[in-house]
């Protein structure tokens, strides 16, 4: 597992988790493609994730709101804790739904009870200035990621993010001292990723 560590690695993520030791993980943070056709990300995620999670390590994943009862399926060997909300200034018209989305769920899972030292979990969070589309379409802004990392794990503590994207958990984890495994089908899309982790400690986190 020790070649994962720190990179970006290229390749399918249901594939690329058999690498990765059991109860070896401190945190899973994720944001799946939301369109139907990657459902099966999630369900593959819940296949492995019960392993390789410490006890009383958490899974974060954002999702569409139209996905939630089957992503609560597919986590059905984790324990579910509680659902959040990112809620973003840019709106977004779902004319199949006739619904105007302001927000996405942020779904908490856990291996067992879970591992909280200090503080507490705000469970709606409020982005004034939108979504960050510099390196992904699908991009958030870091500083959410920055405060589930900062409370759900310590400095040296490994996080998995297995759809890595614009590579926000990776540059978060590298600015905050944690260790980071990332998995990415694409390998253009890895590249921009790889770029923002290499800067990511010589820069302040995007602000909202």
């Amino acid at each position: 597992m020790q070649h994962l560590l720190n990179t970006i690695t290229i390749g399918d993520a249901r594939e690329l988790a058999q690498q990765i030791g059991d109860e070896s993980i401190d945190l899973i943070y994720t944001d799946p493609p939301y369109p139907r056709e990657f459902l099966h990300c999630f369900y593959e995620l819940g296949e492995y994730a019960p392993r390789i999670l410490k006890k009383g390590a958490s899974l974060i994943t954002l999702c569409g709101q139209y996905q939630v009862p089957q992503v609560l399926d597919a986590m059905k060997g984790l324990d579910f804790h509680w659902m959040g909300w990112l809620l973003s200034a840019q709106k977004s018209t779902l004319f199949g739904y006739r619904i105007v989305c302001g927000g996405k769920p942020l779904l908490w899972f856990s291996k067992g009870r879970v591992n909280i030292d200090y503080g507490f979990y705000w469970d709606t969070k409020q982005s004034h200035g939108g979504a960050d589309k510099r390196f992904h379409e699908w991009g958030q802004p870091e500083i959410y990621v920055r405060q589930d990392v900062e409370l759900l794990t310590r400095q040296g503590d490994t996080v998995l993010d297995p759809f890595c994207g614009g590579g926000q958990v990776a540059a978060v984890c590298k600015t905050l001292k944690r260790n980071f495994i990332t998995f990415e089908i694409n390998p253009l899309t890895a590249k921009i990723a790889r770029e923002r982790v290499r800067e990511a400690a010589h820069r302040r986190l995007f602000a909202v």
